[in-house]
């Protein structure tokens, strides 16, 4: 009798408990459903889908199969993709060697060499690297180099700027170029500074230094007391800057892009171990050396750098940023082309949306939907829905590099473009953000207080104006996913 009595206490307990999960279920269903009851916008389309990640159940969906127009959520797919296909602890590495007479640099598609905002980390200036390589080669008795700088770059194309980006973005540093040699974001930063006297013409400064940037000076000093704001621009296909307006104190102004990020990059490399006491008597020459990933036998190696996929992902997922997306994009696609056994192999947008859609393909995407024209978002020709988001994310979540993957994220905890927006939510929130005109979207991860762990993934597609009103319900959404977690607790 007693252990039937505990056999039943047992029953209702379990039935007692489960109805109050069902219960809180139903109730933060209601809760998600009503935060979408009334999206603002007559024109507004969205898909949008919310998933337990313990339970496995589907909190919302609406219209979660529709591909739309993702912005840079499209970056989620390059990141999960190369945690899939690298080593958490790999690291894309520029070598700098000698062959014969010759200085030689082979590049790895880096976006991350003399990346201002990595070296800023690390409370050293972009070109430091450089400058190591320069202290490389005095030690190793190189200090005169008799023939050619030569790069080999051939381990991604050409094709520098994506077709399908607009003409405007080109000069801005979200649409800057990608090679296989980059530098600095393949980006300028210049800084206007007053002349003596009203009236005098700007001075200026620019970084990182480079003999093929010309600056077309038409900035005047104005007195102190003026408020004065110089603008810069780039003359299309060109390395020319137009510095322009009044300046009446230091301006840094917005980063402006390049074109030809090889040779830009191997310009300012050239001319920064020329100023650190390295002579080279030769030019600058461009052909492909290594095969593959082998080197030649007569390439000694003297020095390198290398920037930890970490630190490439971060700067993705945190901050963004599209050069990195891209040419990680092309690196995926150069891995892609030698495991297919693709000669020559060269990263380029055509291999890099293969080895992405085979990815997607075996976890289970319908990639039959699915438009994958770049790595960063920056083109309006990707396609993308909310389950295929969460699809990413729920496998992301169980794979063995998910920490590596989850803390390329933004988030209130990681900071970047999410910190400020996301900072009234008592949980911790791991996402992508997404905004080109029109388009709003928010795809990632909430974990409530008590370890409860939730996908999401809302894109606003066709809106007019603001994006104020969508940005509001990622964050209600946040907050209700975080606080549902409270609720169980208590």
């Amino acid at each position: 009798m007693k252990y039937r009595a505990r056999l039943l206490s047992l029953l209702f307990l379990t039935l007692f408990l489960g109805l109050a999960d069902s219960s809180q279920a139903n109730d933060l269903r209601g809760r998600i459903k009503r935060l979408f009851a009334d999206v603002p916008g007559k024109n507004v389309v969205y898909g949008a889908q919310v998933v337990d990640l313990q339970t496995g159940q589907t909190l919302f969906s609406h219209a979660a199969s529709t591909p739309l127009t993702p912005a840079s959520n499209q970056k989620l797919l390059v990141l999960a993709t190369a945690t899939e296909m690298f080593q958490c602890d790999s690291a894309f590495s520029t070598l700098l060697g000698m062959r014969g007479e010759d200085l030689v640099i082979i590049a790895s598609g880096d976006p991350g060499l003399g990346d201002p905002t990595l070296a800023d980390e690390k409370n050293e200036s972009p070109l430091a690297f450089a400058g190591r390589w320069a202290d490389a080669l005095k030690k190793s008795g190189h200090s005169e180099i008799k023939g050619n700088l030569v790069v080999d770059a051939t381990i991604l194309d050409e094709e520098f700027v994506h077709t399908g980006w607009e003409a405007g973005d080109l000069v801005k540093w979200y649409g800057a170029p990608i090679g296989g040699l980059n530098l600095c974001c393949n980006c300028v930063d210049l800084t206007a500074l007053p002349g003596d006297t009203p009236g005098d013409p700007a001075r200026w400064q620019l970084q990182p230094p480079c003999s093929l940037v010309q600056v077309i000076n038409r900035c005047e000093t104005v007195s102190p007391s003026v408020d004065a704001t110089p603008v810069v621009g780039r003359r299309e296909g060109t390395f020319e800057l137009v510095l322009a307006g009044k300046v009446s104190k230091p301006s840094k102004l917005q980063s402006v892009s390049v074109v030809e990020p090889n040779r830009f990059a191997a310009t300012a490399i050239k001319e920064e171990l020329e100023r650190q006491g390295i002579t080279i008597s030769g030019e600058l020459r461009f052909e492909k050396i290594r095969s593959k990933d082998n080197l030649p036998g007569d390439f000694k190696l003297v020095a390198e750098h290398a920037t930890p996929l970490r630190d490439i992902m971060k700067r993705i997922g945190v901050n963004s940023q599209n050069m990195f997306a891209e040419a990680l994009f092309k690196r995926v696609g150069y891995e892609w082309a030698i495991s297919s056994g693709n000669s020559p192999a060269t990263g380029s947008w055509e291999n890099g949306r293969q080895a992405v859609t085979g990815f997607l393909a075996r976890i289970g995407c319908d990639v039959n939907q699915l438009v994958i024209a770049d790595g960063s978002g920056l083109s309006r020709d990707n396609r993308c829905s909310a389950a295929d988001f969460v699809r990413i994310l729920t496998y992301m979540y169980k794979h063995p590099g998910s920490k590596t993957f989850i803390n390329s994220l933004a988030g209130n905890r990681n900071g970047g473009t999410l910190k400020r927006r996301m900072k009234t939510v008592n949980g911790d929130v791991y996402a992508k953000t997404g905004y080109i005109r029109g388009v709003r979207s928010l795809s990632g991860y909430v974990r409530s207080p008590d370890d409860h762990w939730y996908a999401f993934s809302v894109i606003f597609n066709g809106f007019r104006g603001s994006s104020s009103p969508y940005n509001r319900i990622h964050v209600e959404l946040c907050k209700i996913l975080a606080e549902s977690g409270n609720e169980k607790a208590n």
